[in-house]
C-alpha cells in the first residue's frame, strides 16, 4: 500500500500538462482523470478534488468480499458476481490546497454508485457518513480499509 500511495502522490504532484499526457478525459479509457470544478461564479462551495480513475485489480478484492458476505447470508457464493459490481475501478482522490478554505469542500454529499466501495483513507480526518439524520466523522485507521455496501443507482 505504501508503494501504491507513493505512486499516486507522485502522479498528483505532476503538472496539469504532464497529467494530461498520462491520462484521458474519456471515462471509457483505462486511466481517466477528472478535476475540480472551475465554475466558481455559480457554486456556493467550490469542490476542490482531482480524481484519478483506473480500472484495475481492485475488483478482485471487491468480489472476494462479496463472496464472504454471500456465504454469511447463506446464499450462493457467486450470487453477486454478475451485474452488481461489474464496473469496479480504483479511484484516487487528491485535494489540492485552496486559497480560501472556508469556501471549499473536497466532495459534496453523494452516494457511491457501486455495490461495494473499498476506501483507504489517508491520515487526514475527512470521511463522513450520514447516520440517524446527522453526519458522523469516520476516524482514519492506518492500513485499514473502510468497506461500504453501496446503494447502486
Amino acid at each position: 500500500m505504501d508503494e501504491a500511495m507513493s505512486v499516486f502522490k507522485e502522479f498528483h504532484a505532476l503538472s496539469a500538462k504532464d497529467k494530461a499526457i498520462e491520462t484521458s478525459k474519456d471515462p471509457n479509457k483505462s486511466c481517466y482523470i477528472y478535476t475540480s470544478s472551475p465554475s466558481y461564479a455559480t457554486e456556493k462551495f467550490h469542490f476542490r478534488r482531482d480524481g484519478l480513475m483506473h480500472h484495475s485489480e481492485v475488483s478482485k478484492l471487491g468480489f472476494r468480499i462479496l463472496e464472504f458476505i454471500s456465504r454469511g447470508l447463506g446464499i450462493s457464493s457467486d450470487h453477486f458476481s454478475s451485474g452488481l459490481c461489474e464496473n469496479q475501478a480504483l479511484v484516487v482522490n487528491h485535494y489540492p490546497p485552496c486559497p480560501d478554505p472556508s469556501l471549499t469542500l473536497g466532495v459534496g454529499k453523494h452516494r457511491d454508485p457501486g455495490g461495494i466501495n473499498i476506501l483507504l483513507q489517508s491520515v487526514v480526518y475527512g470521511l463522513q457518513v450520514f447516520k440517524d439524520e446527522e453526519w458522523v466523522g469516520v476516524e482514519p485507521i492506518p492500513y485499514a480499509f473502510v468497506v461500504n455496501i453501496g446503494y447502486p443507482l
